[in-house]
């Protein structure tokens, strides 16, 4: 089992190795597995809101998972090890509070994580993440609602009332 977490308002007192993280439990005892924290504690609200991804690049499973710090992470699966980072965004942090990363699920398919990120991080737009080099591909060009998970379907890659062929 694959997810993300929080903890920034009462960091650095109630930081632990979970705090801000993905993580993996195995899922027949719960035991933890891995923890991968991008950084240490702070009050700069940079934790992942979403839930992550599991997708094969270049022969290796991975999970990917987008944090409020406008960056997606992809990590092996099995050892939580950083494969690849992509910078979607520049958020704008403020104490316990900050805008302009991912916020919502972002979708994976035919070699391309979509996600979205909000406001005050450049623009509120899509963005195209290469599976196999984590290389922003694309950025929608015009700016639109993002706070919603994302989907593709067809080719074609949903988020709130915005779509964007890939």
């Amino acid at each position: 089992v694959f997810t993300g977490s929080a903890n920034c308002p009462t960091s650095p007192e109630g930081w632990n190795d979970y705090s801000e993280a993905i993580y993996a439990l195995d899922l027949d005892s719960g035991v933890a597995k891995w923890s991968f924290q991008p950084r240490g504690p702070s009050n700069n609200d940079f934790d992942f809101a979403g839930s992550p991804n599991l997708f094969e690049a270049n022969g290796q499973a991975l999970v990917g998972l987008g944090g409020k710090d406008g960056i997606y992470y992809a990590l092996d699966r099995a050892t939580g090890d950083l494969v690849w980072k992509a910078r979607a965004s520049t958020p704008k942090p403020r104490r316990n509070f900050s805008t302009g990363g991912f916020i919502g699920a972002a979708a994976t398919a035919d070699g391309m994580v979509v996600g979205g990120t909000a406001v005050d991080g450049g623009c509120p737009c899509l963005h195209g993440i290469d599976t196999s080099t984590g290389t922003v591909a694309w950025t929608q060009d015009e700016a639109g609602p993002t706070f919603a998970a994302s989907a593709i379907v067809n080719g074609v890659a949903f988020s709130d009332r915005k779509s964007t062929r890939l």
